[in-house]
C-alpha cells in the first residue's frame, strides 16, 4: 500500500491488526512498528513518535519476527 501511497487505508489497517494481536508479543510489536513506518511516510509525525515511545517503553528482550525502523 506504501507504493500505492494508500497511506490512510494502510494505518487504518496496522490500527486494527495491532488492537487485534494486543498481548501477542511477537506479532504486536511488528504491527506496532510497522503502523509507526506507515504513520512517518504519511507525514504524520506525532503519530509516529508516538510508536517510538512506545517500542522505547517496551522489554528488550521482546520477540520480533523481521526488524522494522521508523525514521521520522
Amino acid at each position: 500500500m506504501q507504493q500505492q501511497r494508500k497511506y490512510q487505508e494502510a494505518i487504518a489497517l496496522l490500527e486494527k491488526v495491532r488492537d487485534q494481536q494486543k498481548g501477542k508479543a511477537g506479532v504486536y510489536y511488528n504491527a506496532l512498528e510497522a503502523l509507526g513506518h506507515a504513520y512517518a511516510v504519511a507525514g504524520q509525525r506525532a503519530a509516529a513518535e508516538r510508536i517510538i515511545a512506545e517500542l522505547k517503553a517496551c522489554p528488550e528482550d521482546r520477540e520480533m519476527t523481521e526488524p522494522v525502523r521508523i525514521y521520522v
